[in-house]
């Protein structure tokens, strides 16, 4: 155990099969976490403010075209036919594969579908990584309801204005 000059616990060297490693304290000893609050000007508030209101327009465009495009997979005859075969089946897998391709529904074709959003006012508002990985979480989201593993995904909505009374915010 080494120790800080001061006399404080500075790492504690823990054995391992890998070798030794460093901790930076001991293990079960309380964590303390310490909190300020932002005070942010009001000009870095309102930019903020539309940042935030831009991306969830974009994540509900995307989210919207993603549901649009999984229900298009759904009324594709070739899509019963895919579901018919047995589970397991690569040629099952294949055909699902072919048919979100076409359609568009997959990572990809949505990250694109979120960086084309960039074309409009939303430019100046999110930035190109960002709206991608809006694009990839809206696209997750609808797989997850594509495939039955969760509920339809919800629609972001607007955050209320400091002004608005809490009644009003339902």
């Amino acid at each position: 155990m080494k120790t800080h000059p001061l006399g404080r616990l500075n790492t504690v060297v823990a054995e391992t099969n890998k070798g030794t490693r460093k901790r930076k304290r001991k293990r079960g000893e309380p964590t303390y976490v310490e909190s300020w609050p932002l005070r942010a000007t009001p000009r870095s508030r309102s930019t903020c403010k539309k940042r935030f209101e831009a991306g969830r327009r974009a994540y509900n465009a995307c989210l919207g075209e993603a549901l649009a495009r999984s229900a298009a997979v759904k009324k594709d005859p070739r899509y019963e036919a895919a579901r018919r075969l047995p589970k397991g089946a690569k040629e099952r897998t294949e055909a699902f594969r072919v048919i979100d391709e076409e359609h568009g529904f997959t990572g990809h074709k949505m990250m694109s579908y979120a960086s084309g959003l960039r074309s409009t006012w939303v430019r100046e508002h999110v930035f190109a990584q960002e709206a991608q990985v809006l694009g990839r979480r809206a696209f997750q989201a609808a797989r997850r309801h594509h495939l039955g593993l969760g509920g339809k995904p919800r629609f972001r909505p607007p955050t209320p204005s400091p002004s608005t009374p809490w009644s009003a915010r339902t």
